[in-house]
């Protein structure tokens, strides 16, 4: 499986480990895993449906106010703002939750600060 890491830019090739982990959350329909690029080591977010073409992630176009924060579920994840043709959605690639509108991760993050 390519990936295309959104930090350095480059396609590398999952490693054993991750396309277990990729192939897992497919199954779970999961749609937000992070895993580490091997080029530059920084964590990339994906949305493994998108691994189902085979084909590299494109480049996110802009960054999210909400890119980088803590996740206020499990606290030690990072949020990150997906993008892709059929719907936007906010998530966390460490616990998996997912936030479909701006308006419910601002309540969640409210209501866990």
């Amino acid at each position: 499986m390519k990936v295309r890491c959104p930090n350095c830019k480059e396609v590398f090739l999952a490693n054993d480990n991750q396309k277990n982990q990729l192939e897992n959350a497919i199954k779970k329909n999961q749609r937000l895993l992070m895993i580490e690029c091997s080029e530059c080591y920084k964590d990339v977010p994906i949305n493994p449906m998108d691994l189902m073409s085979y084909e590299p992630q494109k480049d996110k176009p802009t960054k999210d106010e909400f890119d980088g924060k803590n996740c206020p579920i499990c606290k030690d994840g990072i949020i990150s703002f997906i993008n892709n043709k059929e719907e936007k959605f906010w998530g966390c690639g460490d616990c998996g939750n997912v936030w479909q509108s701006r308006n419910d991760l601002i309540k969640e993050l409210k209501s866990n600060h």
